[in-house]
């Protein structure tokens, strides 16, 4: 085999393997393009929507009573208990006592 039918082998051997790499480099680009899709159509989509239910739940959360008002009103409810008690025992004596 001679010098020049070495490089036309070695030519062709080139272009074959670059024919392949051009499909490959096809192939990659259409995987890319499904996952770009897919990206935008269902995960950007899905992120929205958990970041609007984040958002719902924090205002939700604000809306709530803060802590020490809860305090307050659990105090409110402790001393409306008591208060209800020594009535009715002051009407139980009050009834006693006709």
């Amino acid at each position: 085999m001679s010098n020049e039918e070495k490089i036309l082998a070695l030519l062709e051997q080139i272009q074959q393997e670059q024919k392949q790499m051009r499909a490959d480099m096809g192939q990659m680009q259409t995987t890319l393009t499904r996952v770009a899709l897919t990206q935008e159509n269902i995960v950007l989509k899905s992120l929205d929507a958990l970041a609007e239910g984040q958002d719902l739940t924090h205002q939700r959360l604000k809306d709530l009573a803060g802590k020490d008002e809860l305090a307050e009103l659990w105090e409110e409810v402790r001393l409306l208990r008591s208060v209800v008690a020594q009535n009715t025992r002051d009407i139980e004596a009050l009834k006693a006592a006709q």
